[in-house]
């Protein structure tokens, strides 16, 4: 005895939409005509409503409002919620599914599976046509309009169009000069490796920079660089165990820098640092008062290596 009998159905089946099967296959109407249960506000579990086919007529005047809610079944590893797991599902308006139905009188329809679209299916205004899936509150993303799933697959995403893009023209975007410019760059030069300039991790750094990137730590301008904090006293006495004794003159170039770097150093802490956005930073290293404050100790470290 086949299912239909033990159901006690005394039809044999010829199609999924005869009467007398416990299956069905039909159209997921528009989201339009089923907001209250799509929309959550008045939803219960996951259900659509679903056109069956045999049941409904391509020619009745039955709204897609009043056709029956049909509830998906999902996978053992979709999850039905308990404990937090789940997963939504992916049906959308126009889809062809097909289910059964948990009576014999044709009640309780149960969503199966969903049949996966063609590229060339023809889209019309039927009620068993086939339409998009896409509503205003579903847009098209990086695929597009692509609204198929099969062997073929779909095409890689491609690049969209951003506002004031021109594709195509023979022209592109002009030069931000200005930026350029507040960056350090010449924006007549030609492109260029290492064009940008490595950031002061230090007012040392910055200090030392000025004098031509001196690499001996020999002489008495590193030296003192490298004594921030310390006092004059305990200044002289570290340079004098490496350079020898100091005169008089270097001793008051000595203090000088120790001063001038001081006033650099509270200047670059009151305007650079956490809190401090780019363009406060740059202004504040190439203010007129801060490259006075570079002059000033490089004029004083060439006297001091003389």
């Amino acid at each position: 005895m086949g299912f239909a009998g033990e159901l006690g159905l005394d039809e044999v089946k010829k199609s999924i939409s005869d009467k007398g099967s416990p299956f069905w296959i039909g159209k997921v109407v528009s989201i339009d005509a089923q907001k209250e249960q799509t929309s959550g506000v008045k939803a219960w579990g996951i259900r659509y409503k679903v056109r069956l086919m045999g049941d409904y007529s391509a020619r009745d005047d039955v709204e897609d409002k009043d056709v029956i809610y049909a509830t998906c079944a999902l996978g053992v590893t979709d999850g039905s919620g308990g404990a937090g797991k789940l997963k939504t599902s992916k049906i959308s308006q126009g889809d062809t599914v097909t289910g059964i139905f948990l009576s014999a009188d044709e009640q309780g329809p149960i969503i199966q599976n969903v049949l996966p679209r063609s590229a060339v299916e023809v889209r019309g205004d039927g009620k068993f046509d086939a339409k998009s899936g896409f509503t205003d509150q579903t847009k098209e993303g990086l695929l597009g309009k692509q609204e198929f799933n099969e062997q073929d697959n779909v095409a890689t995403p491609g690049l969209k169009d951003c506002k004031g893009s021109q594709k195509g023209r023979g022209t592109g975007r002009a030069t931000p000069v200005k930026g350029l410019q507040k960056m350090g760059i010449d924006p007549n030069l030609k492109s260029q490796v290492n064009a940008l300039k490595k950031p002061l991790s230090s007012v040392t750094d910055a200090l030392s920079s000025s004098s031509n990137d001196s690499s001996s730590s020999q002489k008495i301008s590193d030296l003192v660089s490298n004594m921030k904090g310390q006092g004059n006293a305990a200044a002289y006495t570290e340079i004098e165990s490496v350079k020898g004794t100091l005169t008089n003159r270097d001793r008051f170039l000595i203090k000088d820098k120790m001063r001038i770097e001081e006033l650099a150093t509270t200047f670059l802490d009151d305007n650079v640092g956490p809190g401090k956005d780019f363009k406060t930073t740059l202004e504040a290293t190439e203010s007129s008062q801060y490259q006075a404050f570079l002059d000033q100790v490089e004029v004083i470290d060439e006297e001091l290596n003389n």
